[in-house]
């Protein structure tokens, strides 16, 4: 069986297009209505988020990858340096369910920086580092309802999207994985 065809692929490509361009929007919304911690927490997620998507995304295959990979590692660490910011300023600010949420967050981009150099390197996926990541998928799910049956839909908007967002870096980083072979019987 083939890879999903070219209008199948440009859909993807469409579809996270829209996602990634409706977050950085969120940038604004939350200069706006929101703290300078949900802007900072937001700008650094949507540069880490494109940092996932260029290295995920095929984006480095190039004669001069390596320079470009470095750099990119250097925009990571600003990335989480915006976020690890924010987390300890939610913490101070006494925002326990935004604390929570983004120390989730931290956690599951932890995973996937595994799983993307465990892919780069050739291995298949673990099963614990699989069943770790729907975890905390499930828990950042929970926090996302939480702020919807609060009515803060700001929130709850902005947690979908980087749901969404995120099970796409998934779906690029499934499509590479070499798949794990079962012994007969196993």
């Amino acid at each position: 069986m083939t890879g999903p065809g070219p209008s199948r692929a440009l859909g993807f490509k469409l579809f996270k297009a829209v996602i990634y361009g409706l977050l950085s929007l969120n940038i604004l919304l939350f200069f706006e209505f929101g703290s300078l911690s949900e802007t900072l927490d937001t700008a650094g997620w949507v540069l880490l988020l494109a940092l996932f998507e260029i290295e995920t995304g095929h984006l480095l295959d190039t004669p001069s990858h390596w320079r470009r990979l470095r750099l990119l590692h250097g925009l990571r660490l600003l990335a989480y340096g915006l976020v690890g910011y924010s987390a300890l300023a939610y913490v101070l600010e006494h925002a326990w369910l935004d604390a929570a949420n983004t120390w989730l967050w931290l956690a599951l981009a932890g995973l996937i920086e595994i799983g993307v150099r465990r892919t780069e390197a050739g291995c298949p996926p673990s099963r614990l580092l699989i069943l770790a990541q729907i975890g905390l998928f499930c828990l950042l799910f929970t926090i996302a309802l939480i702020w919807a049956g609060n009515g803060a839909w700001l929130d709850f908007y902005d947690a979908a999207l980087w749901l969404i967002a995120f099970l796409a870096i998934e779906l690029n980083l499934w499509r590479q994985r070499p798949q794990a072979t079962t012994a007969p019987g196993a």
